[in-house]
């Protein structure tokens, strides 16, 4: 039966063996990941954990739901408001992962938190909470008993991620502690070179050619390289074996990357071989990717000092177009969270009066860092810039507001942030900023069309103006794929009103593959049950009408939806 299991997993789980690696899907199958709040971007976050794999995945958000959530929350339905986010979502969820423990948290406490591989808090901007929770992870220490069982106490950091929707902008910080140690830093598959000669010398010259159809890349020179199938080149005696490291070349470790002046291309040195018998013919150079270790700085540190776009080891430089963008997305969120520590609560959308005031909080944060930075002759190297009011402005204005589309791209980074935390790919360092603020409608909708009306698409509307909304619901989409892009497509109409009556917009699907037991880690929208059927069928289902074989929630009643197979 065991047996049996592991191969339905190896099939399950198939395609992202090829992507990740084996040993990447088995270390998300015994992580353990807690999710702190559960609008659009936590309820993004815990879908793509669950399809990753993640064994065991703990809910934390007993927030009642209220209508504007089912704007961006696929989980939740206008029939939810007032229940608790997490015990609506949980049960939905589970059916993502049936192998994976799904649970809700009582309480956020230290023992809780101890005991994760990663927690991702999405709930808000509180300052001193996050710092708190922060500090915790990345100082949480364990006692441990070496082979003469004698106690020691060991550094064994929780990994931390915060994100944070703002309208048309999202934020992501990273910490993952003091040390961490990333095995494979690009994810690339290990370079293979044709063995072609190894010289007799006490630094033995490998030269080498690089295979049909293989870009001619240079191999890195921080990784190291072992030798299998090549004839010859053996140890004569134990000294010699002992000196080399092995019976013979291709028993050896790996060797360093190292060439001497005037050494021709394609070629590398070695050891000494002059005491091996000589190379014969064939063999492989193939790389093996040396570890390296990470050390990541504390949220409080990063929020005064997050480095700069155009320098290494920081703040990663997202916008191409606008230079700086991401400094002044930073100043506007500072300037937010100092408004909510005054206040107690979010801006609220769309007021000027609230866009002021973190207006003001954000050019007194420049104006300390400057300060910092002449007091310490720029060893602080805190944040150094000039505040845009324009970018501050917009960001205040909704910054209160969760847009579906931003929920979702925030959830797919956050997601293959919890992925790096098996050392797989090079993780963020501190923060990610990302400004979408080239969508705004000029001039903005008039301020009555932007307000409130207690409908699930409030927040779409705060930014666009219901009138927006009611011409997306006329649209006609026709849909070709709902696979995994599908279905993400799928799921964002239905959310954002596209496609609906009374307006006469209807979204037609067109697929005519079935469902795999493979294709459910990573098209969310079909079950187990799904298997064998067709994809253009069961997604529409899903959108309008899941039925009785799912607890699943519909995402959009008034979708009109047809397909064709």
């Amino acid at each position: 039966m065991a047996e049996a299991a592991e191969k339905l997993l190896a099939n399950k789980f198939s395609r992202q063996n090829a992507a990740l690696g084996a040993e990447t899907t088995k270390f998300l199958r015994a992580a353990k990941v807690l999710i702190v709040g559960l609008r659009g971007a936590g309820v993004e976050i815990a879908k793509n954990c669950l399809l990753q794999g993640v064994g065991a995945l703990t809910l934390y958000d007993p927030k009642p739901c209220a209508v504007a959530d089912a704007g961006a929350n696929f989980f939740i339905s206008e029939a939810d408001a007032g229940a608790p986010r997490d015990a609506v979502c949980r049960p939905r969820l589970q059916e993502l992962n049936p192998d994976a423990v799904v649970a809700v948290a009582d309480a956020l406490d230290e023992a809780l938190v101890g005991a994760m591989t990663c927690v991702v808090f999405t709930d808000g901007v509180n300052r001193d909470e996050l710092a708190r929770w922060n500090e915790f992870c990345r100082t949480r220490t364990a006692e441990e008993f070496d082979v003469r069982g004698v106690p020691r106490t060991v550094s064994k950091p929780v990994s931390f991620v915060w994100a944070f929707c703002a309208g048309l902008c999202m934020t992501v910080f990273v910490d993952h502690g003091d040390a961490f140690e990333v095995k494979d830093a690009d994810g690339e598959r290990p370079i293979v070179r044709l063995v072609e000669s190894i010289s007799s010398e006490t630094r033995g010259l490998v030269r080498f050619a690089v295979p049909d159809g293989v870009p001619a890349t240079s191999p890195p020179p921080d990784s190291l390289y072992e030798f299998s199938d090549v004839a010859g080149c053996e140890a004569g005696d134990a000294a010699a074996a002992a000196t080399l490291g092995g019976a013979s070349l291709n028993a050896c470790p790996g060797f360093p990357y190292a060439k001497l002046p005037g050494d021709p291309a394609n070629s590398f040195r070695i050891g000494d071989t002059t005491s091996l018998t000589p190379y014969q013919n064939g063999g492989l150079v193939t790389e093996r990717k040396a570890p390296s270790t990470l050390s990541f700085q504390s949220l409080g540190k990063r929020l005064v000092a997050p480095g700069s776009p155009f320098d290494s080891g920081g703040l990663a430089m997202t916008d191409y177009t606008f230079m700086g963008a991401e400094l002044q997305v930073h100043a506007a969120l500072i300037g937010l969270m100092e408004f909510e520590a005054k206040n107690g609560r979010l801006p609220a959308a769309n007021d000027e009066a609230d866009a002021d005031a973190i207006l003001a909080n954000a050019r007194a944060y420049a104006e300390a860092c400057r300060v910092l930075n002449a007091a310490t002759a720029g060893q602080a190297k805190a944040a150094d810039l000039e505040v845009d009011e324009r970018v501050c402005r917009a960001y205040a204005r909704h910054c209160a507001v969760e847009l579906q589309p931003v929920a979702t791209f925030c959830g797919g980074v956050v997601a293959q942030e919890v992925v790096k935390c098996a050392g797989k790919y090079t993780p963020l360092d501190g923060f990610l900023h990302f400004s979408f603020l080239e969508a705004l409608p000029e001039p903005p909708p008039p301020l009555q069309d932007r307000a409130a009306r207690g409908t699930r698409y409030d927040d779409l509307a705060a930014v666009f103006g219901h009138s927006f909304v009611e011409r997306l619901g006329g649209l006609n989409y026709f849909l070709v794929g709902s696979g995994a892009l599908g279905c993400e497509f799928v799921k964002n109409f239905a959310l954002c009103g596209l496609c609906r009556g009374p307006s006469g917009g209807r979204l037609t699907i067109a697929d005519a593959d079935r469902i795999e037991l493979s294709n459910l880690t990573r098209q969310f929208l079909f079950r187990e049950h799904n298997v064998g059927f067709s994809k253009a069928i069961a997604a529409a289902a899903m959108a309008v009408e899941p039925g009785p074989r799912t607890c699943a929630n519909a995402m959009n009643s008034n979708l009109n939806v047809s397909w064709h197979v």
